[in-house]
């Protein structure tokens, strides 16, 4: 499975984080990809798995 950070603006990929076990979070990595990167000011979107009342980590 995978998890990417995508800009509409630019119609790129930025980001790719392969998640390697079913351990793996796919909520954990998404939260390091927007972590990691180093843009201010931009609206992140998510689907439904990530409109959690608790956070992981």
């Amino acid at each position: 499975m995978f998890v990417s950070l995508f800009s509409q603006e630019i119609a790129l990929v930025l980001h790719l984080k392969r998640i390697e076990n079913k351990k793996g979070s796919e909520i954990d990595e998404g939260q390091a990809i927007i972590e990691d990167c180093s843009l201010q000011n931009k609206v992140f979107t998510g689907d439904a798995l990530h409109c959690q009342k608790k956070q992981s980590g």
